[in-house]
C-alpha cells in the first residue's frame, strides 16, 4: 500500500460509538458520533485495510489525543506507531524503517478527535448514501449497516468523499475515502473495545536495529 495513502487515512480513523436508535437526520447522526467521542479515553479493535488489490490486517489500538498503533499480522511484521510526535512504520519486508516528524499542526490521527470530526463537519456535506434505512454493508455480505457519505466542500481536501457505514449495533463498522485521484481506501473496524485502559507506555516503539532508516520521508516537519 502506498504510505502516503495510507498516513492520510489514518487522519480518519474514528473509534466506533454507541449512537441513538430513533431516526435522525445524516448530520444529527454524525453529530452524535463526534460528541460521543469526546468521551472516549482509548479503544483497540482489529483492523482491515484494504487498498486495490493490497488487503492488511492488523491490531490497532488508540489513546487520546493521538496515539495510535497497528501491529499487523498480515504482512506479518509490520508496524505503524505514533507517539504524537513522531509517526514511525517498519517494513519488515524490506527491513526499512520509515520515520516522520510530525511537527506542529500535523498528527496521524488528527480527525480521530473531537476537533478533527468538527473539521470534518465543516469542509465536508453530510448526507445518507441513499437512505436511512439499514442496507447491506457490501459485496455478499449479508450484515446491514445505516451509510453516511461526506462529500468535500472544496478541493483542498484529502478525500473527496468519505463513507462512514455504522452498524446495527451502534459502531462504525466500515470508513471509505475516495481519494483525490478517485482511489479508495477502506478500512473495517472489528471486535471492538473502548475505554479499556491503554496505557502510553504501549506506544514507544524501538524497530530493529539492523533495519535501514529513512527519515522525513513524507514533508519537512514545521517544528
Amino acid at each position: 500500500m502506498n504510505f502516503r495513502s495510507l498516513l492520510g487515512f489514518f487522519s480518519l480513523l474514528i473509534v466506533n460509538l454507541p449512537l441513538s436508535a430513533q431516526i435522525v437526520t445524516a448530520t444529527e447522526l454524525f453529530n452524535q458520533v463526534s460528541n460521543r467521542y469526546q468521551s472516549f479515553n482509548d479503544y483497540a479493535a482489529r483492523v482491515v485495510i484494504t487498498q486495490g488489490s493490497s488487503v492488511m490486517s492488523g491490531n490497532l489500538i488508540y489513546l487520546s489525543p493521538n496515539l495510535i498503533r497497528i501491529d499487523f499480522y498480515d504482512p506479518r511484521g509490520q508496524v505503524i506507531v505514533s507517539d504524537g510526535k513522531t509517526l514511525t512504520v517498519y517494513v519488515p519486508s524490506y527491513a526499512v524503517v520509515f520515520t516522520q516528524e510530525l511537527g506542529k499542526g500535523s498528527g496521524v490521527t488528527g480527525l480521530a478527535t473531537g476537533q478533527g470530526l468538527r473539521l470534518l463537519r465543516n469542509n465536508y456535506s453530510i448526507a445518507y448514501a441513499d437512505s436511512p434505512s439499514p442496507q447491506p454493508l457490501g459485496g455478499n455480505s449479508t450484515e446491514m449497516v445505516t451509510k453516511l457519505r461526506l462529500t468535500w466542500k472544496t478541493t483542498g481536501q484529502a478525500f473527496r468523499q468519505i463513507d462512514l457505514a455504522i452498524g446495527a449495533n451502534g459502531l462504525i463498522r466500515r470508513i471509505t475515502g475516495v481519494t483525490v485521484n478517485y482511489r479508495n481506501i477502506q478500512m473495517d473496524f472489528l471486535d471492538v473495545v473502548a475505554n479499556g485502559g491503554i496505557g502510553g507506555g504501549r506506544f514507544q516503539y524501538e524497530p530493529p536495529a539492523n533495519a535501514n532508516r529513512i527519515h522525513n520521508y513524507l514533508f519537512e516537519p514545521d517544528i
